[in-house]
C-alpha cells in the first residue's frame, strides 16, 4: 500500500513539474517578439535546443535584446532588469556582437549613473562588484572609471583604464579628464608605469605633463614629469628652468646630480637679465609658491638661499612682498596666502641679510597688530 502511494506521489510531482516548466518552440518566440514580451522572451529563448538555434532565432534574439536596451536607455532602470541585461550578455550570440555590446556599455554607464544619483558612494562596491562578475571592455572601463572618479570615488580605479592606456586607442582617451588624472595618478604612484603605457596614449598626455612640470602641488609629481619629458626629450629650456629652480627653491631633487644641475642653472641665469625674468615670471604663478627651503635650518638650505640672494635676489624680494600684502590684507588668493612659509621666512631674514630691512619692518609692523 505505502508503495503504491509513493509512486502515486513521483507521477504528480512529475506531472507538475512538467506543467511549470512549458517549453516554448520558435514559433512561440515570434509572438513574444511582436508583443515586446520581453521578460518571457528572454525566459524562453533558451528552450530552443543548440542544435535548432538557427539564423532565425538569433535574428529574433539580437532584434529583441537591441529593443530592449533601446527602451532602457529612456526609462529608470531596475536592479532586476539591469540583471537581465548582464546575463543575456553572456549569450554566445551576443558577446560577439560589436552593435549589442555598444548599447549594452551605454546602459550598464546609465544604470550606474542612476544609481550614483540616488545613493552616492554606496553604489562604489556594487560598480566594483560587476567589474569582477563581468567581462569588461576597454571603453566601458575608461567610462566606469570616469564615472566612480566624479563621483568621489577616486582611488585604484586605474586597473579600469589601463586596457586603454595600452592600447593604440588609448589615443582617443588618455588626454580626456578625468581619465587622464587617473593615469597621471598612477605614473606618479609607480615609475615603472609609464614604461607600459602606449605611445599613442603618451603622446596625448605630454601636454598635460607639461603643465604639471610647474602647476602640481607636488614636488614629487614635478620631478616625475620632469623625468618623463627629459627622457622624451621635449623640454624647451625655460621649462628646463623653471622646474630646475623651483625644485631647489622647494628644496626637493632627488639625486646629487641634479642638485648640480639646479646650482649650475641658477647661476647661468644671473647671466641673463631676460631668461631669469622669464623664469620669474612662471615661477610667480605658482600656488603655493616654492619656498620650503626658507623653513629648513641645514647647511644645504643655507646654501641654496646664498645662491639665490648672489644670484636671483628677487625671488626673495617677490616672496617677501607676497607675504606683507597677504598679511596685510592688500591682497588675497583663493586658498590663502601662497607663500606658506610666510613666517619662517622672516625668522630666517633675522639671521641672513635677504631682504631690506623696510620690507622686515613693515612684516613686524603688520604682526604688531
Amino acid at each position: 500500500m505505502l508503495t503504491k502511494l509513493c509512486l502515486l506521489l513521483a507521477i504528480f510531482i512529475h506531472s507538475a513539474h512538467g506543467q511549470s516548466k512549458q517549453i516554448y518552440a520558435l514559433e512561440d518566440l515570434e509572438v513574444l517578439a511582436n508583443e515586446k514580451s520581453f521578460s518571457e522572451f528572454f525566459i524562453h529563448a533558451k528552450d530552443v535546443v543548440p542544435s535548432k538555434r538557427s539564423s532565425k532565432w538569433k535574428s529574433l534574439v539580437s532584434t529583441m535584446s537591441s529593443s530592449y536596451l533601446n527602451r532602457l536607455m529612456v526609462v529608470e532602470i531596475t536592479p532586476m532588469e539591469f540583471e537581465t541585461t548582464q546575463q543575456i550578455s553572456k549569450w554566445a550570440s551576443l558577446k560577439e556582437d560589436e552593435f549589442f555590446i555598444e548599447k549594452y556599455s551605454k546602459v550598464a554607464v546609465r544604470y550606474f549613473d542612476q544609481c550614483f544619483k540616488l545613493r552616492g558612494k554606496l553604489c562604489g562596491p556594487i560598480v566594483n562588484k560587476f567589474v569582477k562578475t563581468n567581462t569588461i571592455n576597454k571603453k566601458l572601463g575608461v567610462e566606469l572609471a570616469n564615472l566612480m572618479y566624479i563621483n568621489g570615488i577616486q582611488k585604484d580605479l586605474y586597473p579600469l583604464i589601463r586596457p586603454m592606456a595600452q592600447d593604440t586607442l588609448g589615443e582617443f582617451y588618455c588626454g580626456k579628464m578625468p581619465t587622464s588624472q587617473i593615469i597621471l595618478d598612477e605614473i606618479y604612484r609607480s615609475s615603472g608605469e609609464i614604461a607600459k603605457i602606449h605611445s599613442d596614449c603618451l603622446k596625448t598626455l605630454k601636454p598635460l605633463i607639461v603643465t604639471s612640470l610647474t602647476k602640481a602641488n607636488s614636488p614629487l609629481a614635478r620631478y616625475t614629469s620632469y623625468t618623463i619629458l627629459e627622457k622624451s626629450s621635449t623640454l624647451s629650456p625655460l621649462q628646463k628652468s623653471v622646474y630646475l629652480t623651483g625644485q631647489l627653491i622647494s628644496s626637493f631633487t632627488l639625486d646629487s646630480s641634479q642638485t648640480l644641475q639646479a646650482f649650475n642653472e641658477l647661476k647661468k641665469l644671473s647671466e641673463s637679465a631676460a631668461q631669469r625674468e622669464r623664469v620669474m615670471n612662471q615661477l610667480k604663478e605658482m600656488v603655493p609658491l616654492p619656498g620650503k627651503v626658507f623653513k629648513l635650518r641645514t647647511k644645504s638650505s643655507y646654501a641654496i638661499i646664498s645662491g639665490l640672494l648672489r644670484y636671483m635676489p628677487e625671488y626673495l624680494d617677490f616672496y617677501a612682498t607676497t607675504c606683507i600684502d597677504h598679511l596685510s590684507g592688500k591682497k588675497s588668493t583663493i586658498g590663502g596666502n601662497p607663500a606658506t612659509e610666510c613666517h619662517e621666512f622672516f625668522e630666517l631674514s633675522k639671521l641672513m641679510k635677504i631682504i631690506p630691512e623696510s620690507k622686515r619692518a613693515s612684516y613686524d609692523k603688520i604682526m604688531k597688530l
